[in-house]
């Protein structure tokens, strides 16, 4: 299967960190080319600065110019679209859903929801042009039930849950599949700074994360990596006969 990889086109938002640089950096052990999008430059360039080969591409998901300006850019120089993590998101605060403000709201659906609507539409349309192609979105456990503090993040992701199965039946056609991951809690930086809260001691956010990411039957914490081998067997050939999943992988919370 690994062989199917190699110069294919992708583009992986999010891509700096966590999640997305962890499915970026896979794609580009097996000889992907491969589009790297993130708001962040300077992570970034950080990620993959002294990789030549890796378009990097520094966009806000939320912007409409910026997207397309992402997707022509990576047209412009592969040619082509053959898959695509729509990965980009915010946790956003941690807060009972009476207390979220304006900016709050905004701000999560925003990135979480317009982004990555915008993103498939981009690049759905370039797919459709071609042979037709993979995407998979990336949402969350939280998406298909409540958890305290999160709703508003919850309900973002509930709606990239509908968008993918939407996209799935409307896309099919094409030759595009669309599924979705959904990930309980990883070690990632963003799961870290929205722990963190006001302590800065590094010991009890190192604390904190371990009982969150125990909370499961299995007893084991769920890596970038974990979610990075679900969301390439979505991309490749294995998956040719999925669409319009929706792939938990939280090591047994929602059981």
């Amino acid at each position: 299967m690994s062989q199917w990889f190699v110069d294919r086109v992708a583009i992986v938002t999010g891509g700096a960190s966590g999640i997305g640089l962890a499915v970026a950096s896979k794609l580009l052990s097996l000889g992907v080319q491969l589009a790297v999008v993130d708001r962040d430059g300077s992570a970034l360039q950080g990620a993959f600065g002294g990789v030549d080969k890796v378009l990097k591409i520094e966009a806000d998901v939320s912007d409409r110019i910026q997207v397309e300006r992402y997707v022509s850019t990576c047209l412009d120089r592969f040619g082509r679209i053959d898959m695509f993590h729509n990965n980009a998101g915010l946790l956003g605060p941690r807060a009972p859903l009476l207390d979220f403000t304006d900016e709050d709201y905004h701000s999560l659906f925003d990135v979480n929801v317009l982004g990555s609507l915008l993103g498939l539409q981009a690049v759905a349309k370039a797919m459709k042009a071609s042979s037709g192609g993979s995407i998979v979105n990336t949402a969350s456990a939280v998406g298909l039930r409540s958890v305290a503090d999160h709703g508003l993040y919850g309900a973002t992701k509930a709606t990239v849950l509908r968008i993918t199965q939407q996209a799935a039946a409307e896309l099919g056609q094409f030759n595009i599949r669309v599924n979705a991951v959904a990930p309980g809690s990883v070690d990632t930086p963003a799961l870290r700074s929205s722990l963190k809260g006001t302590s800065e001691d590094g010991g009890e956010v190192d604390r904190r994360v371990s009982r969150q990411l125990r909370k499961r039957p299995l007893g084991l914490p769920i890596t970038a990596d974990d979610v990075a081998d679900l969301v390439l067997w979505l991309l490749g050939p294995a998956s040719s006969k999925i669409t319009g999943s929706i792939n938990v992988i939280d090591g047994g919370v929602l059981t």
